[in-house]
Parts: C-alpha cells; sequence; structure tokens
C-alpha cells in the first residue's frame, strides 16, 4: 500500500520529487493544486490552449500520475471541477 503525503497546511496531496511532467503538464497540475475549483473551460483559458488538448495533456498526465497512485479527476457532481486525487490500491 502506497504511502501519500498531504500538506500541512492546505491538506493538499503533495506530490513526490520522482513524478516527471513537462512544462505545461507542471502548469496544468499547479492550477488544479491552487485552486478548489476549476474546469475545462478555466483551464483552458489560463493556458490558452484547446479543450481536446487539455484532455489529451490530463490523460498523460495520469499515465504518469498512476505510477505514484494519484490521478487527476472531475468530478461529476454538476460541474466538472478537477483535482489531484490519491487513487485506491
Amino acid at each position: 500500500m502506497k504511502a501519500f503525503h498531504y500538506c500541512q497546511h492546505c491538506g493538499n496531496l503533495s506530490l513526490p520529487r520522482a513524478v516527471r511532467l513537462t512544462p505545461k503538464q507542471r502548469q496544468i497540475l499547479e492550477l488544479v493544486l491552487r485552486r478548489t475549483e476549476i474546469g475545462s473551460e478555466q483551464l483552458c483559458a489560463a493556458l490558452s490552449i484547446a479543450r481536446k488538448t487539455l484532455h489529451v495533456h490530463i490523460s498523460q498526465m495520469n499515465l504518469e500520475l498512476a505510477n505514484h497512485g494519484m490521478a487527476v479527476r472531475a468530478d461529476l457532481t454538476g460541474y466538472r471541477f478537477y483535482r489531484l486525487i490519491a487513487e485506491a490500491a
């Protein structure tokens, strides 16, 4: 079972140093971690990218994050807000 670490100040899941992401993927992750409620429209506007491009980046990020038991997911409650989650083993 993986041990996950959470920030003492904000309670967000901490990312291991070994996670290898592109600069654009890091930007996406920083935005997701910084804001508690951010949807794809806000991410696309902040990064000046198309929605399909965002989804491709998130899919590629999740391939890398899966090695560490994590994923960026959108919750399905009405409006889709993205967040970093720890996935069950």
